[in-house]
């Protein structure tokens, strides 16, 4: 059970890192585009890309990784809210799977321990 949360917190982790650093290294552009474009402030483009960026280096040494994961779910939730669901349900079946994975992150780690690197 240990190793297979592992597995799935690590390609979980390196997921959001990936897009996280994608967003951050466009100069934020791409975020404050995308949050802009359906009525939100562009700070939050800057707040989700590193959110997704942290929380994923998070995931992958395992630290703080209840904490990150529940910052992940509630940016999951919101881009399946505002910009996958409205698309249809094959737009959102690889954001529902990173949200489920998340959850599963977080009810599956100690929540009294600051790092768990395994």
């Amino acid at each position: 059970m240990r190793l297979g949360m592992l597995l799935i917190r690590l390609m979980v982790g390196i997921i959001f890192t990936a897009h996280g650093a994608q967003k951050v290294l466009s100069g934020f552009k791409m975020p404050i585009d995308m949050v802009t474009d359906i009525g939100f402030p562009a700070f939050l483009g800057i707040i989700l890309a590193l959110g997704e960026l942290l929380g994923g280096i998070s995931l992958i040494i395992g630290f703080l990784s209840n904490y990150a994961a529940l910052g992940l779910v509630l940016i999951m939730l919101g881009a399946l809210i505002f910009v996958h669901f409205p698309q249809g349900y094959f737009e959102s079946e690889f954001p529902l799977i990173l949200l489920v994975a998340n959850i599963a992150i977080m009810i599956s780690y100690n929540w009294k321990k600051i790092f768990e690197p395994y």
